[in-house]
Parts: C-alpha cells; structure tokens; sequence
C-alpha cells in the first residue's frame, strides 16, 4: 500500500494527504472504509506532476550593501596558486600582530577611562566588564569587535562632518512649533 501512495504523488503535499487518508481507511469498517477506498484509489489513480518551484529573484542591492562594497577592500589570494602572487606571509604575520596591539591599545585605553566607584547596573563599568571577558575568552573575536567598533566611529564621524556641512545645526534655544502652539492655544483659554 505504501509503494502505492508514494507512486502516486510526486508532490510532497499530495503523498502526505494520501497516507492521511490511508492511515484514516484502515482504522474503519463497513460502508465508511468502501467509501474512504474509494477516494483513496481516486486520488492514487489521478497524475500528479510535481509543482516546479518558482526561481528566486535576484535582490536589487540596498544602499548598505552598496556601503560595504564601497568600504570593503579588494580581495587578496591567500599564497601562490596557479599562476597569482599572494601576500607574503611575513606581510600576513605583522598585519595580523598590528591588529592584535591596536586592539590590546585600545581596550587597554577604555579601560583606563573606567569609573572608579561604579554602581552595579552602571552600563559604562558594564561595557568595561564584558571587554575584559573578551579579552580572557575570546581574544580573536575581541580583535574583530574592537575593529567594528573602530570602523562604526569613522562612520559616526563621517556623518557629522557631512551634516555640518549641508546644513546648519538647529539651535538650542528654540522650542519646537508644536509646543508653541500648544502654549499659544491655552493662553486664549484663559
């Protein structure tokens, strides 16, 4: 019985509607088994062809993947193979000791800079805690945190430069339109 269930359907949804079914036919009796047979055979005689899946559409790129591919550096084969010059190895060697001292150098910075007596929720003394775990646990994930970090600053950093710019910045001492006229409106009232 189940060479024919499965026979019968090439789509998924229809086999497991007819093993349903199946299982449904052998628990009963009398005239309700004839009639559940009868629909079972139906629905194994009919042709089923698998339903082909639509192909995905390709994605229009967003303006941070344009980002990324903007800010990310060309690719560099790791070693010699056919026929490409790679970096050297010694190369590799002191980019990555760089990295690891830039990183020790600025933990070791932000930590200087912790709060002498912080209370318990203190999320400055906080951040300072879960760094120190990094460095202990996981040193190369610290490494690439401490660089997203650096790289999110620059961007900060860019962005304020770029807005002062455009535009000038919107003064302090000015209230917003909308509490003004809130004001204006209950001054009439009175």
């Amino acid at each position: 019985m189940t060479e024919q269930i499965a026979g019968a359907a090439a789509d998924p949804l229809h086999a497991h509607f007819v093993a349903a079914l199946a299982r449904r036919t052998a628990t009963r009796t009398g005239a309700e088994r004839a009639l559940l047979e009868a629909r079972l055979a139906a629905l194994q005689a009919e042709p089923r062809p698998a339903a082909p899946l639509p192909a995905p559409r390709p994605a229009a790129p967003g303006p941070l993947a344009s980002l990324v591919q903007v800010l990310r550096p060309p690719a560099t084969p790791k070693g010699p193979r056919a026929g490409q010059t790679g970096e050297p190895e010694l190369l590799q060697f002191f980019r990555s000791t760089w990295a690891r001292l830039h990183a020790e150098q600025r933990l070791n910075h932000a930590l200087a800079d912790a709060p002498e007596n912080p209370g318990p929720l203190n999320s400055e003394h906080l951040v300072h805690q879960a760094l120190q775990l990094m460095r202990g646990c996981a040193p190369d994930y610290l490494r690439h945190f401490m660089a997203q970090v650096d790289a999110l600053a620059w961007l900060e950093d860019a962005q304020a430069e770029a807005t002062a710019a455009g535009k000038p910045a919107p003064k302090a001492g000015k209230a917003p339109a909308k509490k003004t006229a809130r004001k204006a409106t209950r001054s009439k009232r009175t």
